[in-house]
């Protein structure tokens, strides 16, 4: 778990450190960073560990709500997920420190969800 958490503090710090540096921060499953951009979630499935810090990197010209479902296109918050990541900005979400090897939880942007060619993304417990 301790593992976890600093990983987290160094992804945390790594990615708004290049983000006001004006460097690309690019998607990437294994990291855990998800991009908005182009109305589509890349990537839209990640696996990741209980309790572990999700970064949502918003590129996409406005701003997003990104709230958790039971189902991909059901738009039910579940109350799992609720973050505000503006333009340009990064954000994050935590996978529940309590989650099994083999839960999935579900997230979407409920400001653009009918306008998204990705409607959602799916995160696995590993």
């Amino acid at each position: 778990m301790v593992l976890h958490i600093l990983k987290s503090i160094f992804l945390i710090i790594s990615l708004f450190t290049l983000n006001s540096c004006g460097v690309v921060v690019e998607a990437d499953s294994n990291n855990n960073i998800i991009l908005l951009i182009d109305d589509t979630f890349v990537p839209d499935t990640l696996s990741a560990s209980a309790g572990e810090i999700i970064f949502i990197k918003n590129e996409n010209g406005t701003p997003i709500h990104v709230l958790s479902q039971t189902a991909v296109d059901q738009f039910d918050d579940t109350g799992t997920f609720d973050s505000f990541v503006l333009d340009g900005e990064i954000n994050s979400i935590t996978v529940p420190a309590t989650a099994a090897v083999g839960d999935t939880f579900i997230f979407y942007d409920d400001l653009m969800r009918d306008q998204l060619t990705t409607s959602s993304v799916t995160i696995t417990v590993e």
